[in-house]
């Protein structure tokens, strides 16, 4: 069941989430596990938002289990409904 639902059909369209993040101002307190939580979060909910919170095609996009997706989405409290 690896079918190309939603698989981006190229390197470049691959990267697009790392180039949608927003570049943020930059305070020198944020350390840098904080900066990654933020990333982590905003890519999950770009993968939410682009599959329209379908999680079976989040979970193959991203590469990562449903387990670890489910962990993530909690501990960020992020709401998949949210993305419907």
């Amino acid at each position: 069941m690896t079918e190309n639902i939603g698989k981006p059909k190229s390197d470049e369209a691959r990267a697009q989430y790392v180039f949608r993040f927003p570049r943020f101002n930059v305070e020198n307190s944020l350390t840098l596990d904080e900066r990654m939580k933020d990333f982590e979060k905003f890519v999950i909910e770009a993968a939410l938002t682009e599959s329209k919170g379908n999680v079976k095609i989040v979970i193959y996009d991203l590469n990562i289990p449903r387990r670890t997706l489910n962990e993530k989405m909690q501990k960020h409290g992020i709401d998949r409904r949210d993305f419907i």
